[in-house]
């Protein structure tokens, strides 16, 4: 298992020339063991021995960070987008003990479609955002609700990044996740952590301040309709600055997203997953409309 996840890492070792999303701008992060909810943690584990591969593709509309410039309009409308983002999220779980599980998530730009990249943050390039590492521990649990921690690290794979900052180290990030089985077929999750940014200097002539440190929250409700042996999701993340930071531009620094899914088992193990959402404010990074 130890030489499969090296194998994956080298697989998808191709640097993104892109300081689009990545570390603090990757809002849609899907878990690694792919249990209860889409991107939302419940405090559920992988069973020992027991491993989840998935694979995600992401379509993000007006995500990317438009910067004011006098005189030139922001083009980026919900009714016309003028930049789409597909992204694909390549993960790998693995159950270490029945209450403590490890993954590694690798998102890889897979296109950008830009009709006017007037000051939009984005080279028009392609390749993986970053590697991020996990390991949830299950401490409390009764049957009808649990409490775990999660440690995770994002590695930025993205050259000559703003949003970090040159020779930045790796992003640190600590949640607690909860979770409440209301009744048999509706389940509510929480979660609430703190992203530790080891940033660096600032790029010259970007006119941006690496992000510094950020809380991150999230909560989701997952219905089992048996009949159809469906899930359908709803959730809702978001982050806050915990430092100022100046970056020119006409969107929020913080983040607020919601997102509706649906996931159904096809065949033994195997799920299918669907989804939409679109941003509550207009965040850094949030889309007008993302499907996946």
């Amino acid at each position: 298992m130890t030489r499969f996840f090296f194998f994956v890492a080298f697989c998808f070792s191709v640097p993104a020339f892109a300081n689009v999303n990545g570390t603090h701008l990757q809002n849609f992060n899907p878990t690694t063991n792919g249990l209860d909810f889409v991107s939302v943690q419940s405090s559920k584990t992988l069973p020992a021995s027991h491993f989840n591969l998935g694979i995600y593709f992401d379509y993000a509309a007006n995500s990317l960070p438009f910067f004011k410039a006098p005189g030139v309009p922001n083009t980026q409308k919900f009714s016309e987008p003028n930049d789409r983002l597909v992204t694909a999220h390549a993960s790998i779980g693995y159950g270490i003990l029945d209450n403590w599980d490890v993954g590694l998530s690798v998102p890889y730009i897979l296109s950008q479609d830009i009709d006017d990249s007037t000051q939009l943050g984005s080279y028009d390039e392609t390749g993986v955002t970053e590697f991020r590492i996990n390991s949830k521990y299950r401490v409390w649990s009764q049957d009808n609700m649990g409490l775990a921690f999660i440690g995770s690290m994002n590695f930025d794979r993205i050259k000559n990044n703003p949003f970090s900052g040159s020779d930045a180290g790796a992003t640190w990030n600590i949640e607690a996740a909860y979770d409440y089985q209301i009744n048999p077929e509706l389940l509510w999750g929480f979660n609430l952590g703190y992203r530790f940014s080891d940033s660096g200097g600032t790029i010259p002539d970007t006119g941006v301040t690496p992000l510094g440190d950020q809380l991150i929250y999230s909560t989701a409700l997952s219905y089992k309709y048996a009949p159809w042996d469906t899930s359908f999701i709803g959730e809702l993340y978001g982050s806050d600055l915990t430092e100022s930071a100046i970056i020119p531009t006409d969107r929020k620094l913080n983040n607020l997203e919601v997102i509706f899914a649906a996931r159904k088992t096809v065949y033994n193990k195997i799920s299918a997953v669907a989804g939409l959402g679109t941003q509550l404010y207009r965040g850094l990074a949030s889309p007008d409309l993302r499907l996946f």
